[in-house]
């Protein structure tokens, strides 16, 4: 169950940027950190003020347009109050950042399944992940050249700057896709998190 999302952008020469959940995390949580920044410079770090370590889901992603997205997760977070921050290895000319906590999920292994594409304008999609457990979270993050609109059966949890930050809840494992519109290029990254009823099997741990 998605329970918090915020975001922030920040325009300017920047290599971090900062945002707090509005409310209290709650222990053994997940978060999960959508970002964006231009192809010229790289991710160093995600940290919070809990000491939650985080780690990357799958491969950074750059745009036709020349902006670079990735995906990080915190898993059985700590709790309590939370402010987020990302670390770039130079400045940017633009660093945007997403951050939604989940509950319910499996605290070990919560990585089901995980995709990523880019494209030009049209039809998004991150293209198919094979899912092995009922009821995952499949969570879609869009960054758009210019404009992200949100995908059928998706509920959109951010629009801001006209990127995207979605999800939905699956049904019976099988073949899954996170999918939106875009007007311009865009990149798309999808995560599948397990619910906890599938708690202590193995899944992916790392970027590889």
């Amino acid at each position: 169950v998605q329970t918090l999302a915020a975001s922030a952008a920040h325009t300017g020469a920047v290599n971090a940027l900062s945002i707090s959940f509005p409310q209290n995390t709650a222990a053994g949580d997940l978060i999960l950190v959508g970002f964006d920044f231009r192809a010229n410079v790289s991710p160093l770090s995600i940290t919070d003020t809990q000491g939650n370590t985080f780690a990357q889901v799958g491969a950074r992603l750059n745009s036709p347009g020349g902006t670079g997205s990735a995906v990080y997760y915190a898993r059985n977070i700590k709790g309590g109050a939370d402010t987020v921050t990302v670390n770039l290895t130079a400045n940017s000319t633009y660093l945007e950042v997403y951050v939604t906590e989940y509950s319910g999920l499996d605290q070990t292994y919560p990585v089901d399944a995980q995709a990523g594409a880019s494209g030009s304008a049209g039809s998004v999609s991150s293209g198919n992940a094979a899912t092995t457990f009922p009821g995952d979270m499949i969570y879609g993050y869009c960054v758009g050249d210019w404009a992200c609109t949100v995908g059928s059966g998706f509920t959109a949890l951010s629009t801001l700057d006209g990127n995207l930050a979605e999800n939905q809840t699956a049904g019976n494992p099988g073949t899954y896709a996170a999918t939106a519109s875009a007007n311009s290029g865009w990149t798309m990254q999808m995560v599948a998190l397990k619910p906890a009823s599938a708690a202590g099997v193995p899944g992916i741990t790392s970027a590889t």
